[in-house]
């Protein structure tokens, strides 16, 4: 209806025939109310679904809504694109080829918890896709149900990939003949720049003049793993027992060669090698080379660290009994 002013109202009128017995007359008795602000919200409601139906169609995942006797209400592009159009088929034979609906169906779940759900679902072309459910309302006040899906197959072999990679490499790093150790230098490195921000430019100078700070960094650096070598290296029972004993495994002459490692952390060097004097848990002194690296991607952080450690004590028994030898043969001479 229109206004006095001409301006539309929407009416929701209610009438009823009324008729009188005695003279057999009849006439119409209604109520009228004003709806107009209930059909704005109606139509801007309308106006945002189709909105909405707009964006799920561009969507790179495939999208579908599913009624409760398992009827497909929408489907975007790429759910189209994928598996066609379901027509009035139901879902159950639209995509799976079957007579009868899924046992147990996701779908009736998400409408009796009403809470959403998520699973894989593996096509008759062996692609996997990630399904999420959720309710979705109608505007009948009927529960549907909003399915997304994402194909997950290329993720899922990169994923397969990187744990055989994994596997691999922790077979490598567990049964290497060479102490192999993994560790976290970040804390080391956030210290070396707050000391560049007080003005510290000569670190060797700086490490020379503050044995102090040199254990310090020392107790910072935190091991991530050892594998089955460097227990043997040092005479350790466990990978807990080694970490616990960190402190013994250090000599006099190991504070100097950690120096140098600071120093080269320092410059923003990612690579490290020297040779040092080691003790093992025991006591027993040992000498060797000792190389790590940065690991890729882990430059500016520090945070993941290889280390390998050579027991090269039998090659210094060697050198210095040639020494000796030298020397000796000299003096006869």
């Amino acid at each position: 209806m229109r206004r006095k002013d001409g301006s539309p109202v929407w009416i929701l009128e209610n009438v009823s025939l009324i008729e009188e017995e005695e003279d057999a007359s009849a006439y119409l008795q209604g109520t009228s109310i004003d709806i107009t602000e209930r059909k704005k919200a109606e139509e801007t409601l309308k106006k945002e679904r189709q909105r909405l139906f707009s964006v799920l169609d561009i969507m790179p995942t495939f999208v579908y809504l599913q009624a409760p006797d398992h009827s497909v209400r929408f489907t975007n592009r790429k759910f189209r694109e994928l598996f066609g159009d379901p027509g009035n088929r139901p879902c159950y034979e639209a995509f799976y080829g079957r007579k009868e609906p899924c046992d147990p169906c996701i779908t009736l779940r998400v409408l009796e918890t009403k809470a959403p759900q998520a699973w894989e679902w593996t096509s008759n072309e062996g692609r996997l896709y990630m399904i999420y459910e959720d309710l979705f309302p109608s505007e009948d006040d009927e529960d549907l149900v909003l399915e997304i899906g994402v194909d997950i197959t290329e993720r899922k072999r990169a994923e397969e990939t990187l744990r055989a990679s994994e596997q691999r490499y922790r077979g490598l790093f567990e049964d290497s003949p060479i102490s192999l150790w993994e560790e976290d230098f970040s804390d080391i490195k956030t210290h070396i720049d707050s000391l560049r921000t007080k003005g510290v430019r000569d670190f060797r100078t700086y490490f020379q003049n503050h044995p102090e700070v040199v254990a310090h960094c020392a107790a910072q650096v935190k091991v991530v793993d050892v594998n089955k070598a460097s227990l043997e290296l040092f005479k350790a029972r466990s990978k807990e027992e080694l970490q616990r004993g960190l402190d013994k495994t250090f000599r006099q002459k190991s504070y100097g060669a950690f120096s140098e490692e600071l120093i080269s952390l320092a410059d923003g060097k990612t690579m490290f090698e020297t040779e040092t004097l080691t003790q093992t848990l025991t006591g027993d002194k040992k000498n060797i080379a000792l190389r790590w690296t940065v690991a890729p991607g882990y430059e500016q952080t520090y945070s993941k660290v290889l280390v390998s450690i050579t027991d090269i004590t039998e090659r210094k028994r060697a050198e210095e009994a040639l020494k000796e030898s030298e020397e000796k043969y000299k003096a006869l001479i």
